[in-house]
């Protein structure tokens, strides 16, 4: 039987089972790399196993003696990741860790004294920079999908009209307002994405806080160069994470940690396994209070990412409340939905903090911002003189064929290029490409 399943027939190629070593030694690579997703190559609907690598090693290699020298590499490779050797000394002892000054002032960077309404700690991050962008791409937007669509009659763009930083702000309020949420949805990706917002805030001694999707322990490492400290929890199939760590059973209220290079990796038992890592804190047991009031002996790394972390948390429910992003398939209009949201929280919470006086509700305090930023009374637009000047082809001549003549602005500049198109508001209706002169033409206009 086993050697008819290994003939080859008119329509299954020839597939030799010998073992399934080197299936369970790649899978196990695979779930200890460090991928956030563990990938399973089980072939579960075949009935047959893995075959033997070294069918396809015969056509590169001459010899067989060369076939047993790379199996035998192979075998050792796998072996060392297998008993967790990663190039790191890893300790039980503790070891000193790293010490940076922080150099900055911990204070707020700008003057408070004259912020007094709810509308003052808005405008503090809604500032005019923030709308002046908004207004500038907004119209450069329109204006590109004007020239693209070339003025059609029927279109919506061909009723455009430039907007300001007054109707830009009406058009935030009313975002806020809206109150209706959906929610939003490389190698070393992570980190990098973790070095790249932190660019500016690395060797001043600041600590950051993380959560386990970011955390490994190349990240601490590239941060303790960078004299930033970390702290958090971790996945423990990241790479470099000790295998004593890994493997070691605790009861509830027991720990475990290793210490390499200035970092600590460690598991405490609770009601499950957390496993954390640190640059700044040792493995050193507090008191520490929960939600209730009740004190426990926790991790100093645990109880310090709670006490930072809650606060995020925090936000996230904060955010849920009154949330008021519109469902979109463009991912850009839910980011900067989102980012709209957080200014908002962010003012928010400044003004609880800085304001001297009775704290507001979140409720109070959108209700309060959107009196002041939607109009009391509605105004009429200020259109721009070239708002209406939409392009029009010249048409066609007698014989069928498309009229085309010479566009103004080139032949100002001294080029010969004909063009279909025209702009009908001017005066003697010049001849335009429709772009870039179309656009440049009318920017040149008062």
């Amino acid at each position: 039987m086993d050697n008819a399943l290994n003939e080859p027939g008119p329509s299954r190629p020839k597939r030799i089972c010998r073992n399934s070593n080197y299936q369970q030694q790649i899978e196990h690579i695979l779930f200890n790399s460090d991928s956030d997703e563990n990938n399973d190559l089980t072939d579960s609907g075949s009935e047959y196993e893995c075959a033997n690598i070294e069918d396809d090693l015969s056509d590169d290699f001459e010899s067989e003696d060369e076939i047993n020298t790379i199996q035998r590499d192979n075998s050792q490779s796998l072996t060392n990741i297998n008993n967790g050797e990663t190039g790191f000394h890893w300790q039980e002892e503790e070891i000193e860790m790293s010490n940076f000054p922080f150099t900055k002032q911990n204070e707020l960077l700008v003057s408070m004294e004259d912020k007094q309404n709810p509308i003052d700690y808005f405008f503090l991050l809604f500032d005019d920079n923030f709308i002046n962008l908004l207004v500038h791409e907004t119209n450069n937007y329109a204006e590109t999908e004007f020239l693209r669509v070339g003025g059609a009659p029927r279109s919506r763009i061909s009723t455009w009209k430039p907007t300001d930083n007054e109707e830009m702000l009406t058009f935030i309020a009313l975002i806020i307002h809206t109150g209706i949420f959906d929610d939003l949805g490389g190698k070393g990706h992570a980190a990098n994405v973790v070095l790249h917002l932190m660019s500016e805030k690395l060797n001043n001694g600041h600590a950051l806080y993380m959560d386990n999707f970011y955390n490994s322990f190349d990240l601490a490492s590239k941060l303790i160069e960078k004299n930033t400290f970390c702290t958090g929890t971790l996945r423990l199939n990241r790479k470099n994470t000790p295998k004593d760590v890994v493997m070691s059973k605790l009861k509830k209220g027991e720990t475990v940690a290793r210490y390499s290079q200035g970092v600590m990796i460690g598991k405490w038992k609770d009601k499950r396994d957390v496993a954390y890592i640190s640059t700044e804190f040792k493995n050193n047991m507090i008191l520490s209070k929960n939600r209730n009031g009740k004190e426990q002996l926790k991790p100093e790394p645990i109880s310090n990412y709670n006490r930072f972390m809650s606060g995020i948390d925090r936000q996230d429910q904060m955010n849920s409340y009154y949330p008021f992003t519109r469902k979109t398939v463009r991912w850009y209009k839910k980011i900067g939905i989102h980012i709209i949201q957080m200014l908002l929280m962010n003012s928010f919470y400044l003004y609880n903090q800085y304001h001297v006086g009775p704290k507001l509700s979140l409720y109070d305090y959108r209700l309060s911002v959107l009196g002041e930023l939607l109009p009391k009374h509605p105004k009429p637009r200020n259109v721009s003189s070239n708002a209406f000047h939409i392009p029009k082809t010249l048409g066609d001549g007698k014989n069928g064929r498309t009229i085309r003549k010479r566009c103004q602005l080139c032949y100002s500049k001294k080029l010969r290029k004909d063009t279909s198109y025209f702009c009908p508001e001017c005066p003697n209706q010049p001849s335009l490409c429709l772009e870039p002169c179309f656009k440049n033409f009318h920017q040149k206009k008062p």
